[in-house]
């Protein structure tokens, strides 16, 4: 890996006429602010922020006082008056929990009111642009610093996020949470840049449909990115050896996991999947999410396209439109205009089903090694279905959950064998040690780092 992928690059804004790198944040797209805590906020808005971050830090300590009290037996209030600040802490900490999960923030006074879209106009993802390529190419040209390629690998954005809300399912936050630490420790592994996201960028495209403006706002916003590469937040890479293959896709734009025979022949709304995909940045891409997008409003828009769906698509139930159906119809549908750009990858598990592999994961371990990425050792876990965050899914919590634990720890081994420790086993949280320290520590690096090429057994 090369140095670039770990040197922490800055960039500047410069005058209309200059080469200048793009803002990495609000901070700097606003030219420094005042007001360093929330840039381009006005003070009245600063200080209703700051009070409400002041109450929820109050109350926290409460409740450590509270469990406190509770535990070592501190504080000699009668009963009656326990009870009483106990109900108070309980209302204000649903209240506020109320305030974080509501769409409204009501420490924002010129928020705007909702208005509905009009189902006769076309949505769009915003203004239509039609010259990327060129500008992009521009762009590259006049920032040396901030190559597309970089030691001869193209510069990938490994892009995932979940929902801003707190999930319905207290547990389902700590599953993100292994999720997320999953994701950095292959990205950290394999010199590639992540970004997780918590914003909906476009409250119309809520639900399955969030990553479109976000891809798009991250390709417009990152010319220097080569590839976009989005991940569900219950998906988990599992090989962490495995690196994907970018040169084969040297002439397509879009690289999707799926059967074409399922795709062509039997039309299913399962003959690809949308939980792990790579889009090139570039026009193509553009235009397809834009095509791709007007299915994607929530209420009777995106009711009625499910209906569209559900009749043209072989097993769907009837539902509203979701993201991974409307992009099969649409393949399906003006298949001349983007299908030559397409690659439906089914040689490793940029997808894989977790039903069908939590349970072999021991017999992997005794058969095979990392850096298959297929059936023997899948790239990729993904845990359809099952919804930890939310309150409902397919299968049972406790299922998921279980599985999900599994596929942490069999891909945590991976990681932690480097430094001589592994889980004591696949359900559990405990580690244990596998191999006693040594004063020639680089020889055990030159022989388990899973970041070189793996030729045999690990």
């Amino acid at each position: 890996m090369g140095q670039d992928h770990f040197t922490r690059q800055k960039r500047f804004l410069t005058g209309a006429g200059g080469a200048g790198g793009l803002p990495v944040n609000n901070y700097d797209a606003a030219g420094g602010g005042r007001h360093r805590g929330f840039p381009g906020m006005p003070r009245g808005r600063q200080m209703h922020k700051r009070f409400n971050n002041m109450k929820i830090t109050i109350l926290c300590g409460f409740v450590t006082i509270l469990v406190l009290r509770g535990t070592i037996g501190v504080g000699n209030l009668g009963s009656s008056e326990e009870e009483a600040v106990n109900q108070h802490l309980i209302e204000e900490t649903n209240r506020i929990l109320a305030e974080i999960r509501s769409d409204s923030d009501p420490t924002d006074p010129d928020e705007p009111v909702e208005t509905e879209l009009n189902p006769n106009v076309t949505y769009t993802l915003g203004p239509k642009i039609s010259d990327w390529d060129q500008k992009r190419k521009v762009w590259l040209s006049e920032n040396p610093g901030f190559p597309n390629f970089a030691n001869g690998k193209a510069r990938i954005l490994l892009v995932t996020g979940s929902p801003p809300k707190p999930c319905d399912n207290p547990i389902g936050d700590h599953y993100l949470l292994k999720a997320i630490k999953n994701k950095i420790d292959y990205c950290r592994l394999h010199g590639t840049e992540i970004v997780y996201n918590m914003a909906h960028l476009d409250k119309e495209l809520a639900g399955y449909w969030a990553k479109l403006p976000l891809i798009r706002m991250l390709m417009l916003s990152h010319p220097e990115l080569e590839w976009i590469w989005w991940m569900d937040s219950d998906a988990f890479f599992t090989d962490m050896v495995f690196e994907i293959p970018l040169s084969k896709y040297d002439k397509y734009n879009l690289v999707i996991h799926g059967y074409p025979d399922l795709l062509f022949q039997q039309k299913s709304w399962i003959a690809l999947n949308t939980g792990s995909f790579l889009f090139r940045n570039c026009q193509w891409s553009l235009d397809l999410l834009d095509a791709w997008a007007p299915m994607g409003p929530k209420g009777p828009i995106r009711d009625e396209a499910g209906k569209v769906l559900t009749a043209n698509l072989k097993g769907r139930p009837a539902f509203e439109a979701d993201d991974q159906s409307a992009l099969i119809y649409l393949l399906l549908s003006q298949k001349d205009q983007w299908m030559d750009e397409v690659f439906i990858e089914n040689q490793y598990y940029l997808h894989g089903y977790w039903a069908g592999l939590v349970d072999k994961y021991e017999e992997m371990m005794e058969k095979y090694h990392p850096g298959l990425g297929d059936e023997r050792w899948p790239f990729v876990t993904h845990f359809v279905g099952c919804k930890p965050c939310g309150s409902y899914g397919d299968y049972s919590v406790d299922r998921c959950l279980r599985s999900m634990q599994r596929a942490f720890n069999f891909a945590d081994n991976q990681v932690l064998k480097l430094y001589g420790y592994r889980h004591r086993g696949l359900l559990g949280p405990n580690i244990k040690k596998i191999r006693d320290e040594t004063t020639t520590p680089l020889e055990i690096v030159d022989k388990l780092d899973i970041r070189r090429s793996v030729n045999g057994k690990t």
